[in-house]
């Protein structure tokens, strides 16, 4: 998700780029901008933005009409569609506003003071920072602090940081803060203490995955070289942007980072007020969908549950990576680029002339178990799976029906019975052991 536009302007407008595809998604006379989405295509961002960050959020839930939820700007989405944004309370000179968050029903606060509270992130397990600026040195905008904040469900704590100015601050799901710790460089909270990553006093924005991943961006020498942009990865530093960007002063900034470690982030021209494009760094599609260097039966396993044969398929999202031959769909073309790459097994276990995965794929043949092979060849080599003879291996009748299982070993109740009588002493057909304890009697 992106915005084109300044931020304020009223024909600023939000696009969606999905697997390929780029589509408009406002388009009207006042300004939209600032958007954010999650894995289910839940959209949020603000419109009527002015100069001095007012604004509403606007809520789009599974393609519906866009909803209004509150006053606000910069609305950061979780995967439950839970929401923080930061609402402008007052003038100069301290701008307090205050953080906000959605659960979905309900707007709450999460914190506000006569400061102003920005930039919040929020992450799976509505786990909250953001940055508290104080304007009140005298200076305005030219002199300030800032201290950044942490909302847990244990409380709201302030985070040390080697900086009286840290900024933009994003969070991961296991509740590690990285932010701007300029001029000391990229500085992050691990949850008992805070770490400098990159010792850098240029460093900008930085975002975190769940890898502990960081996207940010620098200059090479000095402030007037342009900003690239850069990947930290287990204590080391990568130049994702070019050599080529510097020489013609080329600004690559704001990079986004996700769990797959791919980035995406703005490009513009030196001088130019307005980006001129999005660039990103995604994975290569080769097959290997775990991502450990190989292309085995690991990698083929989850992609029956993605196929969709030759359609065009919006929001495939971790699908995206089963789309190999880039036409935003998942089919037996995808199909045969990861057997040019697959080092698994190749059967035909049930004789038929077609390769095993080929059947799994299109649902020809059912893998109830999810092991990569065909259910009637498991079944075939190994009779006992079925041990109620319904043509379905047990622990798949299990999965769908738990309560047939009552004492929880992965076995059917009623074969149990029958393989040891003993189990049931009173007769009634339940295994004693997932009887209730008889209430307690009145002497």
């Amino acid at each position: 998700m992106f915005h084109f536009g300044p931020f304020f302007a009223p024909w600023s407008e939000v696009f969606l780029y999905d697997n390929g595809a780029l589509f408009q998604i406002t388009e009207n006379a006042i300004s939209d901008s600032f958007p954010d989405i999650n894995d289910a295509g839940v959209i949020s961002w603000s419109q009527n933005v002015d100069g001095f960050g007012a604004g509403e959020i606007v809520l789009v839930e599974g393609g519906g009409v866009p909803n209004v939820i509150a006053d606000g700007v910069g609305p950061r989405i979780n995967a439950a569609g839970h929401l923080v944004w930061d609402s402008f309370l007052d003038q100069p000179p301290n701008f307090p506003s205050a953080i906000l968050f959605y659960d979905g029903r309900d707007v709450k606060t999460v914190f506000a003071d006569e400061l102003s509270n920005v930039q919040p992130a929020i992450n799976n397990n509505d786990e909250v920072c953001w940055e508290r600026v104080d304007f009140s040195g005298g200076g305005g905008f030219g002199d300030w602090t800032a201290e950044i904040f942490l909302a847990e469900p244990s409380g709201i704590e302030i985070l040390p940081s080697n900086t009286d100015t840290p900024q933009a601050a994003d969070i991961n799901n296991l509740a590690n803060v990285v932010w701007d710790g300029s001029p000391h460089g990229v500085e992050m909270w691990t949850g008992t203490t805070t770490l400098t990553l990159v010792l850098d006093p240029k460093v900008g924005p930085p975002t975190v995955n769940d890898a502990q991943d960081v996207a940010f961006s620098t200059r090479d020498t000095t402030f007037v070289a342009p900003l690239d942009q850069r990947l930290y990865r287990d204590g080391q530093i990568f130049r994702i942007s070019g050599w080529d960007d510097i020489e013609n002063m080329i600004q690559n900034s704001r990079g986004y980072i996700n769990n797959s470690g791919e980035i995406a982030w703005w490009w513009k021209p030196d001088g130019q007020l307005i980006p001129s494009g999005i660039r990103m760094m995604r994975l290569i599609r080769n097959g290997d969908t775990d991502f450990d260097g190989d292309v085995d039966l690991d990698d083929f396993i989850p992609m029956p549950g993605c196929f969709t044969g030759p359609v065009i398929t919006h929001g495939l999202c971790e699908c995206r990576f089963f789309d190999i031959d880039h036409d935003r769909d998942v089919d037996l073309v995808d199909l045969d680029y990861l057997m040019r790459n697959y080092v698994g097994p190749l059967e035909d276990c049930n004789g038929n002339s077609t390769l095993d995965l080929e059947e799994l794929l299109t649902g020809a043949a059912a893998d109830c178990n999810l092991n990569g092979r065909i259910d009637s060849c498991d079944l075939a080599d190994n009779p006992l799976i079925d041990c109620d003879l319904n043509g379905r291996i047990d622990v798949c009748d299990v999965a769908d029906s738990p309560a047939i299982d009552c004492n929880l070993n992965g076995r059917i109740d009623s074969c149990d019975l029958i393989d040891n009588p003993a189990l049931d002493s009173d007769l009634d057909g339940v295994i004693d052991a997932c009887c209730a304890p008889a209430p307690p009697t009145a002497e």
